[in-house]
């Protein structure tokens, strides 16, 4: 796999000058919004009805990181 950036004016894409000679393959176009997303997981942080330490959550995955073994 290979990431090229290009540019994309919202009717063409221009590829690299590198990628002229590429081979026909496969492509996979992810688009970066530019908007600010409405909720950040930031937003939830600290907001939890029941707060856990670290500690805590490290032992709670521990414990079923250990069960998958047992399964």
């Amino acid at each position: 796999m290979i990431t090229v950036k290009a540019i994309f004016d919202g009717k063409v894409i221009q590829v690299p000058p590198e990628m002229a000679d590429a081979q026909p393959g496969e492509v996979t176009i992810l688009f970066e919004s530019r908007k600010k997303a409405a909720n950040s997981i930031w937003d939830f942080a600290g907001k939890s009805p029941n707060p856990k330490s670290g500690k805590e959550i490290d032992a709670y995955l521990k414990e079923e990181r250990d069960s998958w073994d047992r399964e």
